[in-house]
Protein backbone atom coordinates (compact mmCIF):
# COMPACT_ATOMS: atom_id res chain seq x y z
CA UNK A 1 0.00 0.00 0.00
CA UNK A 2 1.23 3.85 -0.55
CA UNK A 3 -0.01 6.57 0.46
CA UNK A 4 0.42 9.72 -1.30
CA UNK A 5 0.01 13.49 -0.07
CA UNK A 6 1.34 15.20 -3.11
CA UNK A 7 1.83 14.82 -7.26
CA UNK A 8 4.34 11.63 -7.83
CA UNK A 9 5.55 10.14 -10.43
CA UNK A 10 5.08 6.01 -10.49
CA UNK A 11 6.40 4.13 -12.73
CA UNK A 12 5.85 -0.32 -12.91
CA UNK A 13 7.63 -2.51 -15.01
CA UNK A 14 6.17 -5.82 -16.10
CA UNK A 15 7.46 -8.72 -18.02
CA UNK A 16 6.26 -11.62 -20.13
CA UNK A 17 7.01 -14.82 -19.41
CA UNK A 18 8.38 -17.29 -21.87
CA UNK A 19 8.27 -20.30 -19.98
CA UNK A 20 5.31 -22.83 -20.24
CA UNK A 21 3.99 -24.52 -23.63
CA UNK A 22 3.20 -22.68 -26.84
CA UNK A 23 1.21 -24.42 -29.31
CA UNK A 24 0.46 -23.21 -33.07
CA UNK A 25 0.21 -24.99 -36.15
CA UNK A 26 0.64 -25.40 -39.91
CA UNK A 27 -2.12 -26.96 -42.74
CA UNK A 28 0.13 -29.61 -44.08
CA UNK A 29 -2.39 -30.66 -46.79
CA UNK A 30 -6.02 -29.64 -47.69
CA UNK A 31 -7.87 -31.22 -50.54
CA UNK A 32 -11.73 -30.92 -51.82
CA UNK A 33 -13.48 -33.41 -53.86
CA UNK A 34 -16.98 -33.24 -55.68
CA UNK A 35 -19.04 -35.36 -57.12
CA UNK A 36 -22.47 -34.78 -59.01
CA UNK A 37 -25.21 -37.53 -57.59
CA UNK A 38 -28.79 -37.06 -58.01
CA UNK A 39 -29.90 -34.95 -55.40
CA UNK A 40 -26.78 -32.56 -56.02
CA UNK A 41 -23.19 -31.88 -55.41
CA UNK A 42 -21.74 -33.80 -52.98
CA UNK A 43 -18.21 -32.84 -51.23
CA UNK A 44 -15.23 -34.25 -49.04
CA UNK A 45 -12.61 -32.93 -47.46
CA UNK A 46 -9.24 -34.46 -46.89
CA UNK A 47 -6.33 -32.60 -44.66
CA UNK A 48 -3.25 -32.58 -42.55
CA UNK A 49 -2.56 -29.70 -39.70
CA UNK A 50 0.92 -30.13 -37.90
CA UNK A 51 0.83 -29.00 -34.09
CA UNK A 52 3.98 -27.81 -33.16
CA UNK A 53 4.53 -26.70 -29.35
CA UNK A 54 6.82 -24.27 -29.37
CA UNK A 55 7.50 -23.37 -26.06
CA UNK A 56 9.67 -24.95 -24.03
CA UNK A 57 7.72 -26.93 -21.64
CA UNK A 58 5.29 -30.12 -22.31
CA UNK A 59 1.59 -29.21 -23.24
CA UNK A 60 -0.63 -31.76 -22.17
CA UNK A 61 -3.10 -32.95 -23.85
CA UNK A 62 -6.14 -31.03 -25.40
CA UNK A 63 -8.48 -30.57 -28.85
CA UNK A 64 -8.28 -29.39 -31.96
CA UNK A 65 -11.59 -28.17 -33.53
CA UNK A 66 -11.72 -27.81 -37.29
CA UNK A 67 -14.29 -25.10 -38.80
CA UNK A 68 -15.58 -23.99 -42.10
CA UNK A 69 -15.55 -20.21 -42.34
CA UNK A 70 -16.62 -17.55 -44.90
CA UNK A 71 -13.92 -15.72 -44.09
CA UNK A 72 -10.39 -15.83 -42.28
CA UNK A 73 -10.81 -15.54 -38.79
CA UNK A 74 -12.97 -17.84 -36.30
CA UNK A 75 -16.10 -16.94 -34.42
CA UNK A 76 -19.35 -18.16 -33.62
CA UNK A 77 -20.65 -17.81 -37.43
CA UNK A 78 -18.17 -20.24 -38.80
CA UNK A 79 -19.59 -24.21 -39.37
CA UNK A 80 -17.95 -27.28 -36.66
CA UNK A 81 -16.95 -29.71 -38.82
CA UNK A 82 -14.84 -32.43 -35.97
CA UNK A 83 -12.77 -32.16 -33.02
CA UNK A 84 -9.92 -34.61 -31.87
CA UNK A 85 -7.82 -35.07 -29.74
CA UNK A 86 -3.92 -33.31 -29.60
CA UNK A 87 -2.60 -35.94 -27.19
CA UNK A 88 0.31 -34.37 -25.20
CA UNK A 89 3.07 -32.30 -27.29
CA UNK A 90 6.11 -32.20 -25.81
CA UNK A 91 8.62 -29.08 -26.04
CA UNK A 92 9.77 -28.59 -29.69
CA UNK A 93 7.83 -31.33 -31.08
CA UNK A 94 4.86 -31.68 -33.59
CA UNK A 95 2.35 -34.24 -34.30
CA UNK A 96 -0.06 -34.27 -37.28
CA UNK A 97 -3.99 -34.56 -37.07
CA UNK A 98 -5.95 -35.12 -39.92
CA UNK A 99 -9.39 -33.82 -41.13
CA UNK A 100 -11.64 -36.30 -43.09
CA UNK A 101 -15.06 -36.20 -43.86
CA UNK A 102 -18.13 -35.20 -45.80
CA UNK A 103 -20.85 -31.94 -46.12
CA UNK A 104 -23.90 -32.32 -46.67
CA UNK A 105 -25.68 -32.12 -50.34
CA UNK A 106 -24.80 -28.67 -51.62
CA UNK A 107 -22.12 -27.55 -49.15
CA UNK A 108 -18.97 -26.94 -50.48
CA UNK A 109 -15.58 -25.49 -49.33
CA UNK A 110 -15.26 -23.43 -52.62
CA UNK A 111 -14.10 -20.08 -51.70
CA UNK A 112 -13.99 -20.58 -48.04
CA UNK A 113 -11.71 -20.71 -45.34
CA UNK A 114 -11.03 -24.24 -43.06
CA UNK A 115 -9.70 -22.86 -39.41
CA UNK A 116 -7.92 -25.39 -37.15
CA UNK A 117 -7.99 -24.10 -33.65
CA UNK A 118 -5.70 -25.64 -31.68
CA UNK A 119 -6.53 -26.55 -27.82
CA UNK A 120 -10.11 -25.31 -28.71
CA UNK A 121 -11.37 -25.12 -24.93
CA UNK A 122 -8.36 -23.37 -23.68
CA UNK A 123 -7.66 -25.92 -21.50
CA UNK A 124 -3.75 -25.22 -21.91
CA UNK A 125 -1.90 -22.16 -19.95
CA UNK A 126 0.03 -21.12 -22.91
CA UNK A 127 2.92 -18.38 -22.99
CA UNK A 128 0.94 -17.12 -26.22
CA UNK A 129 -3.09 -17.71 -26.24
CA UNK A 130 -3.14 -15.74 -29.71
CA UNK A 131 -1.56 -17.99 -32.03
CA UNK A 132 -3.79 -21.43 -32.07
CA UNK A 133 -6.05 -20.65 -35.12
CA UNK A 134 -4.02 -22.23 -38.55
CA UNK A 135 -6.24 -20.71 -41.21
CA UNK A 136 -6.07 -22.74 -44.91
CA UNK A 137 -7.64 -20.62 -47.53
CA UNK A 138 -9.66 -19.63 -49.68
CA UNK A 139 -10.22 -23.34 -50.52
CA UNK A 140 -10.11 -23.63 -54.41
Amino acid sequence: MVTMDADTTITAEFSVSNDGPDLTGEWLSLTQTCSEKKKGVKCRIKGTVAIRNIGNKDARSSSVQFNLSDDAMYDEGDRFLRKTSTGVVKAGKSKNKSLSGSFPVGISATGKYIIAVIDAGNTVSETNEANNAVVYGPVP
